[in-house]
């Protein structure tokens, strides 16, 4: 039954990861229809409407955690997906601009299906394998993300709006499916009364603030996925800036991306972990983040940089396997609580991480920039991963997750 339910449940968050990306190609489009704007225009009203997102992500991901610890995963992801449904169809179907917020809204509030996701996937699987389930996960979504925006554009041929509408049925078929096919993972002796006090960004963390483990990996996964928005915010400008890129190119590289990261954190994760544990784990992957970020400066060719991809990927295994260090140490009725603040952090991180990258990525390529260094975002991004590493890398976090001692006298028989 567990595999099962992790089957369904993976399928589950591809349709809805495909669902949410099929948009991006027409967003544009749509948004310059509805109010008659440039696309330059355009462009800050998708910023604000995915500001809007992120923020109710931050604001409202651990009430989504501790409610699906009291009442189960089931309904939350119901809830969920249902909400992005109404959010396509309000997208579908309206002539105007400012309702696009309110479907951008409920989604941010139900604090979209990864977050649900993490909670069964920390009920389903054994603490020594969690990591690899988490990184499942993420590379579910990432899979998702990247096919949807093929489908979408090809959708599109068919009128603005149709992106929209698909994106709406796959929702609602999704539902259909949790409805009746997605059995509750939560065990009842495993949930807990509800907290208003722990279901905010800041009792969220004040739960975690009493073990010093958990805070400073709380705080090191801050400062590493601030460094990562690097590669979403940056790649589509620096790839046209620095090589010249074409928009067909620069789509292909970021396509190859996700697949690279898809398969980076639905297999290396699990073959890294099992191999070396999660501490080199984590510590090896952020010196090649930090490695290949800093040969980033020096490439000027484009060929070169495609081929870094599968390296850029690699980074990409710290997030899931830190997820599950985190997960095995707290108790089996607060897992939805951590996703809940996980949810936190990513949105934490959206906003923050473009403000900065953009900020230098324009700073030093302004036409009277001191310097002119296109690649100048990917410095400060591997000074940030130096920071994630110091705060993860030290002795009591090498204490609490001990690499495991192979048993020599089985390894002899």
């Amino acid at each position: 039954m567990p595999n099962r339910t992790r089957n369904i449940l993976m399928l589950v968050l591809f349709l809805d990861a495909a669902a949410m990306s099929m948009i991006i190609p027409a967003l544009p489009h749509l948004l310059v229809d509805l109010t008659g704007s440039t696309f330059g225009e355009a462009a800050v009203l998708g910023g604000l409407l995915l500001a809007s997102f992120a923020l109710m992500l931050f604001l409202c991901g651990p009430l989504v955690g501790n409610l699906s610890d009291r009442y189960g995963r089931k309904p939350l992801m119901l809830m969920a997906i249902g909400a992005n449904c109404l959010d396509f169809i309000i997208l579908t179907l309206s002539p105007l601009f400012w309702p696009l917020f309110i479907g951008r809204i409920l989604a941010g509030i139900t604090g979209a299906s990864f977050t649900v996701a993490g909670g069964f996937m920390a009920d389903l699987t054994p603490k020594e394998e969690r990591a690899s389930a988490f990184g499942i996960v993420a590379g579910t979504f990432a899979l998702g993300m990247v096919i949807g925006p093929a489908i979408g554009g090809y959708v599109a041929v068919f009128g603005i709006k149709a992106p929209f509408a698909v994106a709406a049925l796959l929702s609602a078929i999704n539902i259909v499916a949790i409805a009746l096919m997605l059995p509750e993972s939560l065990s009842k002796e495993n949930r807990r009364p509800f907290a208003l006090a722990r279901a905010n960004p800041v009792g969220a963390f004040s739960a975690v603030t009493g073990d010093p483990v958990l805070r400073r990996l709380v705080i090191a996964v801050l400062v590493f996925a601030i460094a990562t928005q690097v590669f979403p915010v940056i790649w589509p400008y620096y790839t046209v800036e620095a090589f010249g890129f074409t928009p067909l190119m620069t789509g292909v590289s970021y396509t190859v991306l996700g697949l690279a990261m898809a398969a980076s954190q639905g297999v290396l994760v699990k073959v890294s972990v099992a191999a070396i544990s999660e501490v080199p784990t984590v510590r090896y992957a952020i010196l090649c983040g930090m490695a290949t970020l800093i040969a980033l400066l020096f490439v000027t060719n484009g060929r070169v940089f495609l081929a870094m991809i599968p390296l850029i990927a690699v980074t990409f295994v710290v997030a899931p396997t830190i997820q599950g260090m985190m997960s095995n140490r707290m108790g089996e009725d607060r897992q939805g609580e951590l996703m809940g603040l996980f949810a936190s952090l990513t949105a934490l991180s959206m906003m923050i991480g473009p403000i900065l990258m953009s900020g230098v990525f324009q700073v030093f390529t302004d036409a009277d920039a001191i310097v002119y260094a296109p690649a100048a975002p990917f410095a400060l991004a591997a000074i940030l991963m130096g920071l994630a590493l110091y705060l993860f890398d030290v002795a009591e976090i090498r204490t609490a997750y001990p690499k495991p001692q192979k048993d020599l006298a089985s390894e002899g028989e």
